[in-house]
């Protein structure tokens, strides 16, 4: 098989929701950076809408110990996310010194997805931390890094998608790691494989990919507790509510767009 060529990338763009744990997200974007040979950037995001609802005299919050209802403390809410900032700032820097990429961090605050996608630029790759719907379905726990499960993509014929199969070449070519190629197209294996070997170059490559459409639930499922997924990447050009409509709000975990 032929090396995967690397694609023209600026950095690695990871958004954080500041209020989530994600060091799955974290794993994921330090080890692409490495293998892109790039810089990972960080945004920290604070949630707008969360602080500006802990500033209504009617707003409640659940405490976790009691399960009682008590006010939604704006200096409270402040304060975990400035802990959570720092914890992950000290993860951030592990990730670094294990995969010796240059990391920076910034602090924002904003609505998560849309300060993600304002932040990026045409050549950066983003990585976002929010992950789909929790599928029930799902029975054994994620595997820690990328050299275990799988990379998934969504191939629709776009140029984030064509670019988004090129970074899977990347992830996996040259190992044992298995790619698994979504489509919302009229295809059957054969032609969609043809189409992908086309545009990559590579049909050892392409042979070794499982290909699903997004109609299959089952077997989308299926694959899933099977095998799992280590990161979903999405074209860029997918409106916010695509990319969690039908069958990719199945898929949890970190999500690119390319």
């Amino acid at each position: 098989m032929s090396s995967p060529a690397i694609p023209d990338v600026r950095r690695v763009l990871l958004a954080i929701n500041t209020l989530e744990d994600r060091s799955d997200a974290l794993e994921v974007a330090a080890e692409f950076a490495a293998l892109l040979k790039t810089e990972l950037s960080v945004l920290l995001v604070d949630d707008i809408n969360l602080l500006r609802l802990a500033e209504l005299p009617f707003a409640r919050e659940m405490d976790r110990t009691s399960g009682a209802l008590r006010p939604l403390d704006t200096a409270r809410l402040t304060g975990t996310l400035e802990s959570n900032a720092a914890k992950l700032r000290l993860r951030l820097d592990e990730e670094s010194r294990r995969h010796r990429v240059t990391v920076s961090t910034r602090v924002v605050q904003g609505h998560f997805v849309a300060m993600a996608r304002e932040s990026a630029e045409a050549q950066d790759i983003l990585v976002l931390s929010q992950s789909g719907q929790p599928y029930l379905t799902r029975v054994r726990v994620r595997a820690p890094g990328l050299a275990r499960e799988p990379i998934w993509t969504y191939y629709d014929g776009s140029a984030g998608a064509r670019r988004g199969l090129s970074l899977a070449m990347v992830l996996t070519g040259g190992t044992d790691r298995e790619t698994v190629i979504l489509s919302d197209r009229n295809f059957d294996n054969k032609s969609i494989q043809s189409e992908v070997a086309r545009l990559t170059g590579d049909r050892e490559w392409v042979g070794g990919c499982r290909v699903l459409a997004t109609t299959d639930r089952a077997g989308i499922e299926d694959t899933l507790r099977s095998r799992g997924c280590a990161v979903l990447i999405l074209p860029r050009e997918l409106e916010e509510g695509d990319t969690e409509a039908g069958a990719l709000g199945l898929i949890g975990g970190p999500r690119i767009l390319a």
